[in-house]
C-alpha cells in the first residue's frame, strides 16, 4: 500500500469510529444552569480566621457559585442583650459598635476573592430592645420591631453594596424564629411577617439594593406539631391573603386573617425556601396537602401563582431559590436517614430541582456537621472532618442512571468543581475488575450538568460511574426514572 492511501484509510478508520461512537452515545441534553449554594454558618463565619479561609476554600472546590452567611441581627446590633435602645441613626452602619461586622465583612471578601457570589440572610435574634418580650426556646423573635428591622436592613445593604442578594427573615413558619406562632386557629407569624417583609425590602431599596436579588420566604416544607410552627402551604394563603381555591378573602374571613383593606402587592424576586425531606427520603408520602418537601414544589406553585392572579404577589411564576437542603444522617444521628442511603437521595433531589424551570438554585446545609446531636448533622464530613463514605462524593459528582429500552440507558451527572471551560465526563462501565470507558461527554455549561443516552451490551445489568479530572462518582445501577409528585 503506498503511503498516501495508507494514512488515508487510517484518517478514515478514525472518523468512521468516532462517528459510531457518537451514535452509540446519543445527543447531550442541554443543562440549564443552575448555581450550588453551600451555607455552614459556623465556619464561614467563624471567628478564626484559618477556620473560615478553610472553609470558603472547600466550598470552592466543592464547585460552589454561592455562599450564604446569616447576619444575625442582635449580635451585631448595639446593646443587643439590652432592654433600651440606643439612640443614633440605626440605618448607618458606622452607628454600630467597633468590629461588630468584621466577621462578615471578613467572609465576604474571602469569598469575592475566590469568585464567589454573596447571599445574605438578614434575620433573629433580634436585639432585646427591638421584641415585645424574651422567650425561651427562640430569643429576639417575639414580634419584633418592623421599623427597627427595617434601619437594620438599611445598615446592612449599605455596609455591603457589594452584595446582590438577600433574603428577609429565617423560617417564619418556626416558633423559634417568629413569636407566636398559631392562636385560635389563625397563624399569626405570617401576618406579622407581612410587615417584617415590606421593612426589610424597603430597607434594602433605600440602601441602594432596587435591582439586587431580594427574597422572601425562607419557609421549611413542612411541620407537625402546629403551636411550634405551621404548614408552609397554609402559612402562605395567609400571608397573601387568599383561600385554599386562591381567591381572595373578604368579609369575616379577611377580619379573621387581619387582610388590610389595601393589600400592598409583594414585589420580590423570589422565594427563598427549605424543601427538606423527612429521613425516609425524597419521595415519602406527605401527610398533609400543605406541606411541600423537595419532590411536592408544584404544589407551592400553585400558591403562588394563584397570589399572583389575585393581585397579592406582583411577579409572575415566581422562582423558588433552595436555600437550605441537606439530609442528616445515621451515624452519627440514630433518627436520621441511614448513611448508605443518602447517596442516592442526595442525587435524586438534586435531579429534581434541576429539572425543574422553576427552582434557581441548589442548595448544601453543612460542610461539616455541628458538634452536638441537637444541631444539625447534615454536613458531608463528620465533625471530626472525615468524609462520610458515599455522601461527600455524591455531592461533588452527582450521578444518576435511568432504564431505557433494549441496551440504552440515560446518565445524569454533574462535573461540580471544574473550572471554566470544557471538562470531559467519561462514563464508565464494569469490566471484571476493572472499568471501561463507553462514553465521552464534554462538559461546558456554567453549573457543569450534562445527560446523556448510552448504548452498552446488556445496558440495564451494568454497574455505572463518571470519571473526570475532578475525581470519580459513586457507582450505581440503572433506575427507574425520578419525577416529582403531586
Amino acid at each position: 500500500m503506498r503511503p498516501m492511501n495508507r494514512l488515508f484509510t487510517l484518517f478514515v478508520c478514525a472518523i468512521t469510529a468516532a462517528t459510531l461512537l457518537a451514535i452509540a452515545a446519543g445527543p447531550a441534553a442541554a443543562s440549564k444552569s443552575q448555581p450550588a449554594v453551600i451555607e455552614d454558618p459556623g465556619r464561614l463565619l467563624s471567628p478564626n480566621p484559618a477556620e473560615q479561609a478553610a472553609t470558603l476554600d472547600e466550598s470552592k472546590l466543592l464547585g460552589a457559585d454561592i455562599v450564604k452567611l446569616p447576619v444575625l441581627w442582635r449580635t451585631i446590633a448595639p446593646n443587643g442583650e439590652s432592654t433600651v435602645k440606643p439612640g443614633g441613626d440605626l440605618s448607618n452602619p458606622d452607628n454600630y459598635p467597633a468590629g461588630a461586622w468584621s466577621t462578615i465583612d471578613n467572609a465576604v471578601n474571602g469569598a469575592h476573592a475566590r469568585n464567589l457570589k454573596v447571599w445574605l440572610m438578614i434575620t433573629a435574634p433580634a436585639p432585646r430592645w427591638a421584641v415585645k418580650r424574651e422567650t425561651t426556646p427562640g430569643p429576639g423573635a417575639y414580634e419584633p420591631n418592623v421599623k427597627d428591622y427595617k434601619a437594620f436592613a438599611t445598615a446592612v445593604g449599605r455596609r455591603y453594596k457589594n452584595v446582590k442578594m438577600y433574603s428577609i427573615w429565617n423560617e417564619p413558619n418556626l416558633a423559634r424564629f417568629i413569636r407566636p406562632q398559631q392562636s385560635r386557629g389563625v397563624i399569626r407569624s405570617a401576618i406579622y411577617y407581612r410587615d417584617l417583609y415590606q421593612a426589610g425590602y424597603s430597607g434594602l431599596v433605600r440602601a441602594g439594593h432596587r435591582r439586587s436579588k431580594i427574597l422572601f420566604g425562607e419557609l421549611l416544607p413542612s411541620w407537625q406539631r402546629l403551636k411550634s410552627g405551621a404548614r408552609p402551604l397554609a402559612w402562605l394563603r395567609t400571608f397573601f391573603c387568599i383561600d385554599s381555591k386562591g381567591k381572595r378573602l373578604r368579609g369575616r374571613a379577611a377580619k379573621k386573617q387581619k387582610c388590610p383593606r389595601r393589600y400592598k402587592r409583594v414585589r420580590t424576586s423570589g422565594m427563598a425556601y427549605h424543601p427538606y425531606t423527612q429521613a425516609g427520603g425524597p419521595f415519602v408520602r406527605q401527610t398533609s396537602k400543605d406541606n411541600a418537601p423537595i419532590a411536592y414544589l408544584r404544589r407551592v406553585y400553585k400558591v403562588l401563582d394563584q397570589a399572583t392572579k389575585a393581585r397579592r404577589l406582583a411577579s409572575r411564576k415566581t422562582k423558588i431559590y433552595s436555600s437550605e437542603f441537606g439530609f442528616q444522617s445515621s451515624p452519627p444521628d440514630p433518627n436520621a436517614t441511614s448513611l448508605r442511603k443518602i447517596p442516592y437521595y442526595l442525587n435524586a433531589s438534586e435531579y429534581l430541582s434541576w429539572r425543574d424551570r422553576r427552582v434557581a438554585t441548589y442548595s448544601q446545609y453543612l460542610i461539616i456537621d455541628d458538634p452536638d446531636l441537637g444541631g444539625f448533622q447534615s454536613g458531608l464530613r463528620y465533625v471530626d472532618g472525615e468524609k462520610k463514605s458515599g455522601v461527600y462524593e455524591a455531592y461533588k459528582t452527582p450521578l444518576l442512571v435511568f432504564k431505557g429500552r433494549g441496551n440504552s440507558v440515560t446518565v445524569w451527572g454533574c462535573l461540580r468543581g471544574k473550572e471554566r471551560g470544557v471538562a470531559v465526563a467519561e462514563i464508565q462501565v464494569k469490566s471484571g475488575s476493572d472499568w471501561k470507558t463507553i462514553a465521552e461527554v464534554p462538559v461546558g455549561s456554567s453549573s457543569g450538568y450534562f445527560r446523556r443516552n448510552v448504548r452498552t451490551s446488556g445496558a440495564q445489568k451494568k454497574i455505572y460511574r463518571i470519571n473526570w479530572a475532578g475525581g470519580t462518582s459513586r457507582t450505581t445501577r440503572p433506575g427507574k426514572l425520578v419525577k416529582p409528585r403531586k
